[in-house]
């Protein structure tokens, strides 16, 4: 299953300054908080895969495992990106969907990995793998 991790981290701003819980949110209309709602409601069989762009929450200082290049990542946003999803839509997420694997997709750019490397992450029962993958809109050279 895709999410659309950054229009859900959009759609969790609008519904947080709005002071609304998940239940009570009356969702954008084909938005991934809907998905999510609409997927969890029809209980599909077998296990769930996450694919993932925006890494889930994490307690602060956790080990990414030892693949990952250097350090932890940190909670922080900006225009036009965030490091991780928020506490409230990363437990939406686990909650409503139950996944039992998560894969998270990292650009590589010509020199290497994006700025967060590759990270390997255990959490109680899930297991969260970053696979990197090339830009399609950048021309390699050799």
């Amino acid at each position: 299953m895709f999410i659309d991790t950054p229009a859900l981290a959009e759609e969790d701003v609008l519904r947080a300054n709005k002071g609304h819980t998940f239940e009570s949110w009356s969702a954008v209309p084909r938005g991934p908080i809907e998905f999510v709602k609409q997927t969890a409601e029809s209980r599909p069989e077998g296990p769930i895969i996450l694919f993932t762009h925006i890494p889930l929450a994490r307690p602060l200082g956790t080990d990414c495992g030892p693949l990952r290049e250097r350090g932890s990542i940190q909670q922080g946003f900006g225009f036009g990106y965030q490091n991780t999803l928020m506490d409230g839509a990363t437990e939406f997420l686990l909650d409503r969907l139950n996944p039992s694997l998560i894969l998270r997709f990292v650009v590589i750019f010509a020199r290497g990995l994006e700025s967060d490397g590759i990270a390997a992450a255990t959490t109680t029962t899930i297991v969260i793998i970053s696979i990197p993958y090339p830009l399609l809109t950048q021309r390699f050279e050799r």
